[in-house]
């Protein structure tokens, strides 16, 4: 139960980082808006030129800040993911004592996810379903770890 806990608390941690970051993305699309007003202004007024400096500014800003916010997104979902694929397969091994042939079918899941997990992290396919169950529990190990 333990275990369920810790991984719970590091995926609870991992959706928390990504609305912090939905939050950096919504206010760089505001800021990004209300850039565009003000090109179009400066336009408009036909001082395009005296306001270059400033939007060129801008704009490399705002990218940096897109960049950023995307790579740690992009980051902090592969967390979340590989957090919730554990936890499915630790809940699932959980209840494989039920004998219901449902359980069966999700612990045949869980197990295909996490030979899938193992293959992307390591760029080769396990040597047996032992080894896909080691790493697994080492990493639940670590994950206790981090929580104490």
């Amino acid at each position: 139960m333990e275990q369920l806990r810790s991984l719970v608390f590091d995926l609870d941690c991992e959706i928390s980082a990504v609305g912090n970051t939905l939050v950096d993305l919504d206010d760089a699309e505001k800021f990004l808006g209300e850039l565009v007003e003000e090109m179009g202004e400066a336009v408009y007024k036909g001082e395009e030129m005296a306001y270059y400096n400033k939007h060129f500014r801008d704009v490399r800003i705002l990218s940096q800040l897109f960049r950023q916010a995307l790579s740690d997104l992009n980051m902090q979902h592969s967390k979340a993911n590989k957090l919730g694929k554990i936890l499915f397969g630790e809940v699932v091994r959980k209840q494989k004592s039920s004998g219901d042939p449902y359980v069966d079918c999700e612990i045949e899941m869980a197990k295909k996810q996490n030979r899938k997990a193992f293959t992307e992290i390591h760029n080769r396919e396990p040597v047996s379903d032992e080894e896909v169950d080691s790493w697994i529990n080492m990493i639940l190990e670590k994950s206790k770890k981090k929580a104490v």
